[in-house]
């Protein structure tokens, strides 16, 4: 159907009887149907919220801080992207694929139907059409309004270098924050009356970006994290770490992407490079695809996930781009001296570090101490139903890599040059949807990983995911889907499935089995386990929420010492059981209540620990005021900080918190963001833990010597040029 039949269509149907269209059943709707899409979307795009991450993100962010079992999960990408896009909503008749998968709320299905109604049916004249795109459901509908828009002029791929260079809009943004009281580490030792941290308590953090659009984006970051000196010492220009970026994106006919300073590469599915964000299993069953673009800008603070130097996308023709990057850049290191019996006496790295910490000093010594050259390419072709990419990269470090001479240490790569190849693709048939990528290292040894989507049918979708990943297969970057990190000495089968069984229903599942066939850290054999997850979610437009969930993970790991020579390993078993609703109390006010219990049976262990959470959240957004609150009050009882459980905070804009809750106390937090004028905003965070059993919190330099722990943070944004 052209255009302007549908404009003819969609007319009729304002005036007169409901007719049937044999180009496109699922646009025939009746008048009364329709008047009710166009009121029930206006509607929800007035209640709309976007200053905080929709729950599907939220959700991916808290599984990578408990598989990772760390707090940290510093990758502001989410929120840039949609940032992004909220103030430049996405052209839906105008975006690829690669764009559709920038959002991060839809599914590969449910992009492959938008994109195949777009080429059955011609451009969306309006946004309610959504609702005629088979498994887009009205709440995915709702998630992606702020951030997508229906624009009939496809002029504006041509854009005049003036528009492009001062019509954008610049950004200007500083953020403190502090913890209370010290640290341990900031406290000078009695023998040499210095402290273990050679820096002030404060993290310092400021950030000026220009962008256009999706199109253009340029700016600088830098950062200071508690503990690191400022202005002193090894950091007399300020502060610790610097990051500048230029990136363009189709404002030229041949170059599709254009990369200098820093920036993010992903090829594939990451058996070889990935540095965008790169999450593994979670409730959202059906995301299990690596879909970043292979250039993207890099803005934010990972000191260690990032290529610096130049990158761009060429156009070949309509079909085909070539990719070509490189980088030049230092990277932190463990430096091992040279052993003076040694006849080589060679100087060499014992560990790669990825932390960005430079607060003590043995860590500023490890600063910057190597040298990493990484070049290479991805030649693509595309097609309609099909696309093939030949990956290809080249890495040289300055120094030999000499891991730890443990046995689980055995495959893993060491030296200081390492190359790698890999063909990626993807395509569809008829309902099948199928992606994968095969890479090759420089030993020969080749990893694999292949996957389906597939709607079963308009209720059930199936998600397949089989990796192989060998022992000895090298690569310093990879981040594949898989149970561990490193995209080595693995072999798995994931399955997931979403059923929608009545309306407002949704069941969720997945189990995913693997098998390790070499030693791995703590685990002292080949070894095996398996994990299943199943939500079971209740959703009333955006009023209200409930929903069940029960996690369970097996896997094995050493017995307690004494028990190796019985049994040499024993199952670890983690069970979470998770209760939450939400409900939206009016326009203004939201309430959401979270219950969570843990239980953990450790391998020659009698007494499992078990842990409990329980958490009430206060989400206040009044409509056209210049005024918003988030707050939280928790109650947790846990064991141990291994049956601790993680839960996603609200934060102040770009950022969030995944604190692990552990121990038996409180915990507290009240976020306030103040608008008095559009150019400014402001934000304050006031956060506190109480334990109710110990008196100090935290261990190490990190120990505080007492029961209460604040966290203080203040904000200030400011937006000029363009349209804000």
């Amino acid at each position: 159907m052209d255009y302007a039949a549908k404009i003819i269509f969609f007319s009729y149907l304002f005036n007169h009887e409901p007719v049937s269209c044999p180009l496109s059943q699922s646009i025939a709707m009746n008048w009364s149907k329709l008047i009710f899409i166009i009121f029930g979307i206006s509607h929800l795009s007035l209640t709309a919220q976007t200053d905080s991450l929709p729950q599907s993100a939220t959700d991916l962010l808290e599984n990578v801080a408990q598989d990772a079992e760390t707090e940290s999960v510093d990758d502001n990408t989410i929120f840039d992207a949609l940032e992004a896009f909220r103030q430049n909503p996405l052209n839906l008749n105008l975006a690829d694929d690669e764009e559709l998968h920038s959002l991060r709320l839809l599914t590969d299905i449910q992009i492959q139907n938008i994109l195949n109604y777009r080429e059955l049916n011609g451009p969306f004249i309006a946004i309610y059409e959504l609702q005629a795109v088979p498994q887009l459901d009205l709440e995915t509908i709702r998630n992606i309004l702020p951030f997508v828009q229906i624009k009939s002029d496809f002029r504006d791929y041509h854009i005049a270098r003036k528009a492009l260079f001062g019509g954008g809009k610049n950004q200007l943004l500083f953020r403190w924050n502090r913890t209370f009281p010290l640290r341990k580490g900031y406290i000078p030792k009695a023998d040499t009356l210095q402290p273990a941290y050679l820096g002030d308590p404060n993290r310092y953090y400021f950030r000026y970006r220009y962008q256009y659009d999706n199109r253009l984006s340029y700016g600088l970051t830098a950062e200071k994290d508690p503990g690191e000196p400022f202005f002193k010492d090894n950091n007399k220009s300020g502060f610790d770490f610097y990051s500048f970026h230029f990136f363009a994106y189709k404002t030229h006919p041949r170059f599709k992407a254009i990369a200098l300073g820093d920036y993010q590469l992903n090829l594939g599915q990451g058996l070889i490079y990935y540095s965008g964000f790169a999450p593994g299993k979670s409730a959202f069953v059906m995301s299990i695809r690596r879909s970043s673009p292979i250039l993207r800008p890099f803005a934010s603070v990972r000191e260690a996930q990032f290529l610096r130097g130049a990158a761009t996308t060429l156009k070949i023709n309509d079909k085909t781009e070539l990719t070509a990057f490189a980088s030049f850049r230092h990277n932190d290191a463990n430096i091992s001296e040279p052993d003076t019996l040694d006849p080589e006496n060679e100087i060499y790295i014992s560990s790669l570090l990825i932390s960005g910490l430079h607060r003590t000093k043995s860590e500023i010594e490890d600063k910057n101490t190597i040298k990493s050259t990484i070049v290479g390419a991805a030649l693509r072709r595309k097609e309609k139903k099909w696309q093939i990419t030949f990956n290809s990269l080249y890495e040289h470090l300055s120094a030999h890599l000499k891991r730890n001479p443990k046995p689980y240490n055995r495959f893993y790569f060491q030296g200081n040059r390492l190359f790698n190849h890999s063909i990626d693709y993807s395509f569809s048939l008829r309902k099948f949807y199928f992606f994968g990528e095969s890479a090759v290292d420089q030993n020969g040894t080749s990893a694999h990983v292949t996957g389906l989507l597939t709607g079963l049918t308009r209720y059930t979708d199936l998600a397949l995911l089989y990796r192989h990943f060998p022992k000895g297969y090298e690569s310093l970057h990879a981040a594949s889907f898989a149970e561990t990190n490193g995209t080595i000495n693995e072999q798995g089968l994931y399955v997931g499935l979403d059923i929608r069984p009545i309306r407002q229903w949704t069941i969720s599942m997945y189990h995913d089995i693997w098998h390790h066939p070499w030693l791995r850290f703590k685990v002292d054999a080949p070894s095996s386990g398996n994990e299943s997850l199943i939500r079971v979610r209740y959703y009333l437009r955006r009023n209200l929420e409930l929903y069940l969930q029960a996690r369970k993970e097996v896997k094995e790991t050493n017995l307690p010492k004494g028990q190796e020579a019985i049994h040499g390993l024993g199952f670890k078993q983690l069970y979470r059981y998770r209760i939450h609703f939400s409900k939206k109390i009016s326009r203004a006010l939201e309430l959401r209540t979270r219950a969570e219990w843990s239980k953990l049976r450790l391998p020659g262990i009698e007494n499992p620990e078990s842990g409990f959470l329980l958490y009430q959240d206060f989400i206040y957004h009044p409509w056209e005021n210049p005024f918003s609150m988030t707050a939280r009050i928790a109650f947790f009882d846990t064991d141990s900080y291994a049956s601790g459980i993680y839960a996603y905070e609200n934060n102040m804009l770009y950022t969030f918190s995944i604190p692990s809750y552990y121990e038996k106390g409180m915990r507290t937090y009240l976020n306030l963001r103040y608008r008095p004028f559009r150019p400014w905003t402001f934000e304050f965070r006031w956060a506190a833990t109480l334990l109710s059993n110990q008196n100090e919190i935290g261990s190490g330099n990190d120990l505080i010597n007492s029961r209460l722990r604040t966290d203080l943070g203040l904000q200030i944004r400011y937006i000029f040029g363009g349209r804000r």
